[in-house]
């Protein structure tokens, strides 16, 4: 039985069509970062291996949340 799928259908618009863009960007995404890795990161557009620590200084959520607000959340669990 034949299911009639073949390379010719690339070109008709159709239901996977979002999916086979996405294929091919990815593709070229990874052919660009596998083979060309430090050219992309001279010019910034590479992917950072260094990992971002964020530090906001904030409180504890029940130190920053009021009493009235912290029962009602309580209440609310």
């Amino acid at each position: 039985m034949s299911t009639s799928h073949s390379l010719d259908l690339i070109t008709e618009v159709s239901q996977a069509s979002p999916i086979l863009l996405i294929g091919i960007a990815v593709f070229i995404i990874f052919f660009l970062q596998t083979f060309f890795a430090d050219t992309l990161n001279k010019f910034g557009f590479g992917f950072s291996e260094v990992e971002i620590e964020v530090d906001e200084n904030l409180p504890n959520f029940f130190e920053a949340v009021k009493l009235s607000e912290a029962n009602w959340l309580v209440a609310e669990s």
